[in-house]
């Protein structure tokens, strides 16, 4: 028997390689939740996102583009998240406007 383990690499990982859809996230936080307890990882370094990434992605998750788009050099995730409000304040009146108002507050304690 070998003694090699293999590992799944993190969604986010797959994400920004586009091996994956946003959409599939749900299956790893469903593999996250049924693994075994040597799983010492809390979920989001388990998906590959920080605790920031992920508490952003928890407000809305369609916010997964622009936490790609802060991690590219010079980009960081308040300026992409910052964006993106301004984009959807823009565009009218939003679909979710929970997700905007939690982001809103989220970028408004960075400001401080």
């Amino acid at each position: 028997m070998s003694n090699i383990r293999t590992e799944v690499r993190p969604f986010f990982e797959l994400y920004s390689r586009g091996e994956v859809s946003a959409e599939q996230i749900g299956d790893f936080t469903s593999q996250w939740h049924a693994a075994p307890d040597s799983e010492q990882r809390s979920l989001a370094p388990y998906l590959g996102m920080t605790q920031e990434e992920y508490d952003v992605f928890l407000m809305d998750p369609a916010t997964l583009p622009q936490i790609l788009i802060a991690r590219r050099p010079g980009r960081s995730l308040v300026q992409a998240i910052a964006d993106y409000v301004a984009q959807l304040r823009l565009a009218g009146p939003p679909e979710d406007e929970t997700a905007l108002h939690a982001l809103g507050h989220w970028l408004g304690r960075r400001a401080a």
